[in-house]
């Protein structure tokens, strides 16, 4: 959470996003490998957007959106990010994130 301290145009102050996050790492016994779990936007419930590849354009140019219904799983799984790191010694990593 955060304040702006200056605004970019002299007027009003500019919406701050916010951005709720969870997290948790593991390193696995005897393997130099790291386990990832972080779950993100925790404020927002649903996390879906408008795809535009889904719009149909008519002949007069005005499009209109298709009714495609998102699964619950979907919704759920769009706010985790599950990485890894490979750990070579204390000062060297690789870390790698889906």
């Amino acid at each position: 959470m955060g304040f702006q301290i200056k605004t970019y145009s002299g007027g009003a102050n500019e919406p701050l996003p916010l951005n709720i996050q969870l997290g948790f790492s593991k390193k696995l016994a005897h393997m130099p490998l790291r386990i990832v779990i972080v779950v993100h936007h925790l404020n927002v419930l649903d996390f879906t957007y408008q795809n535009p590849a889904t719009q149909n354009q008519n002949v007069f140019g005005s499009s209109t959106q298709q009714n495609n219904s998102i699964p619950l799983s979907d919704k759920i799984f769009r706010h985790f990010i599950v990485g890894g790191e490979f750990v070579l010694n204390k000062e060297l990593f690789y870390s790698i994130q889906l």
